[in-house]
């Protein structure tokens, strides 16, 4: 995780405070000077070197600050700029943050660019939703969970190649032995990525009054044996017999639940897949012959569906456990295999199963090696279970 300088005027002191907490809060490393500078230290040399040594600089503008053109701030904004100008034109460091209906000035950074020219957080205009921008950059790859449930949800139907592209490159991340500069510029592309798909997603939350209006995502009342079915028959045909995919309790299901239909898809693909890749292939098992994962819905009530995926793969080790849904992580058993993932697909599902009030949690099987729990709200609507699996 990286440090961040945070510049501003003792005019703005409340709100800068507001957020060096929010973001501590969060996750983030927090350069402030009323906490780091020392008595006794050279403040000029010590904030020049922190401001230097920074993996981020951020600017807090706002009328107090435009106005006050011979302030600390203002020569801290000048460093800064020539900092930026040493550093890769596509690399994130200098971060504008408006407190206030404000005009970031416009100054030159190079290559016929201005400050103007790079893309800020507007906090007065939502408060949270700005944190979260920030923090997503700042923060290490889990606090991203935190963004906002909207975004994210629209995240999940127009970006899947976005995170795909974010899955990769946390897979090289894992794997590779790079240099501490190669593996510190492809975090920031990482990040970059994912940023450009969250601000462009939220621009359009914005202007449409809400993700849902923007990008058509949203509840909806959807048969989930369904979504079952054509989940495990897609798995059983790639799998071609190396693996038994068992559904088992599909009759205890409601008629219907609520949710986002391709996002429980999602949900259940991922949970499926990762189950069906730690089975043991090759490998002498007694009982049953071939490795087997069992799709367990019989814990379901007319509240709500539960689904229970069981695979036979290696265990997980209990210090790994609080770590299996923060993205990017992979436990050692999967760092260890030839297709090993991208540590994104359980919190991709977890995200899924919190969107509309249900869960996702892992227990540790009876008779398998682990074993995740789905729950989905049922429609309140509608009555009855589904009936017996086709």
């Amino acid at each position: 995780m990286g440090r961040a300088f945070v510049s501003y005027v003792r005019e703005d002191l409340q709100d800068v405070e507001a957020l060096v907490e929010g973001l501590r809060k969060r996750g983030a490393d927090i350069w402030f000077d009323r906490e780091n500078l020392l008595p006794g230290q050279v403040w000029p040399t010590t904030i020049g070197q922190a401001i230097s040594a920074g993996d981020y600089f951020l600017a807090c503008f706002s009328s107090q600050s435009v106005g006050k053109p011979k302030s600390h701030m203002h020569r801290e904004v000048l460093q800064a700029v020539e900092e930026l100008q040493r550093r890769p034109a596509e690399s994130i460091w200098f971060i504008p943050v408006k407190l206030d209906r404000c005009t970031v000035p416009e100054l030159p950074i190079g290559g016929g660019r201005t400050l103007r020219d790079l893309h800020w957080v507007e906090l007065y205009d939502d408060w949270t939703v700005g944190l979260e921008r920030i923090a997503a950059v700042i923060c290490p790859p889990q606090v991203v969970e935190m963004v906002h449930p909207e975004i994210w949800a629209a995240f999940l139907h127009s970006q899947m190649g976005h995170l795909h592209s974010l899955g990769l490159g946390l897979s090289i991340l894992n794997e590779r032995d790079l240099a501490p500069n190669d593996r510190r510029q492809l975090t920031e592309q990482l990040r970059a990525v994912v940023l450009q798909a969250y601000y462009s997603l939220e621009n359009q939350r914005v202007a449409a009054g809400g993700a849902s209006k923007a990008t058509g995502v949203g509840a909806q009342r959807f048969d989930l044996r369904e979504v079952l079915r054509r989940s495990l028959a897609a798995m059983r045909d790639a799998q071609r017999g190396q693996v038994d995919v068992v559904a088992t309790g599909f009759e205890a299901l409601p008629a219907s639940v609520v949710g986002d239909q391709a996002a429980v898809a999602l949900a259940v693909h991922n949970l499926l897949e990762n189950a069906v890749r730690h089975a043991p292939f090759g490998r002498s098992v007694a009982t049953p012959a071939r490795p087997q994962v069992i799709v367990d819905a019989s814990g379901s009530t007319s509240q709500k569906a539960v689904l229970g995926f069981e695979g036979p793969g290696p265990g997980i080790a209990e210090s790994e456990v609080e770590h299996l849904f923060d993205l990017g992580y992979r436990g050692a058993a999967s760092r260890g295999m030839s297709y090993a993932g991208m540590g994104t697909s359980l919190f991709t599902a977890k995200r899924v199963a919190t969107m509309y009030g249900g869960s996702l949690e892992y227990e540790r099987g009876k008779n398998a090696a682990h074993r995740f729990v789905l729950s989905i709200p049922a429609d309140s609507a509608g009555s009855g279970r589904a009936g017996p699996s086709s």
